[in-house]
């Protein structure tokens, strides 16, 4: 859902989706006798990812614009057996997929002015909040 606010100069932004995945590729880990441990392309049988994205913009002048933005997400794996780096069976069924963190947010300034009528200068100031999150598939 887009919507436009205070005359044009506000725009909200909301988004919620739902992922039912089949066979999801993932990077895991994988023990390999030469390169030690190494990272590989693995599958999980059955995942899912759900969540809700929103963002505010605001351009308060003309050369000013002012965002945030937020993500709330749930991620899980229904049904997937692999193995751990080890070389040991496991079953991640109730795992949190890698690289999905449950929270993040980031707040950011861009201000812009031309130099002349061919080029544009702008710089950027961005806040982001730090999120915890798993990098290979562990069982729950």
């Amino acid at each position: 859902m887009k919507a436009r606010l205070a005359e044009g100069e506000t725009q909200l932004n909301l988004s919620a989706f739902y992922y039912d995945y089949k066979d999801k590729q993932l990077l895991t880990k994988k023990t390999i006798p030469v390169f030690r441990t190494a990272f590989t392309l693995g599958n999980v049988d059955d995942s899912i990812v759900k969540g809700l994205e929103a963002d505010l913009q605001w351009l308060p002048t003309e050369n000013l614009t002012l965002i945030t933005a937020a993500a709330l997400l749930d991620s899980e794996i229904k049904q997937g057996d692999g193995f751990n780096q080890l070389g040991q069976s496991l079953n991640f069924a109730g795992s949190p997929l890698p690289f999905a963190a449950d929270f993040q947010a980031n707040i950011s300034a861009e201000y812009e002015w031309n130099i002349n009528k061919d080029f544009i200068a702008y710089t950027v100031l961005m806040a982001l909040i730090p999120v915890l999150t798993i990098l290979t598939l562990r069982p729950k």
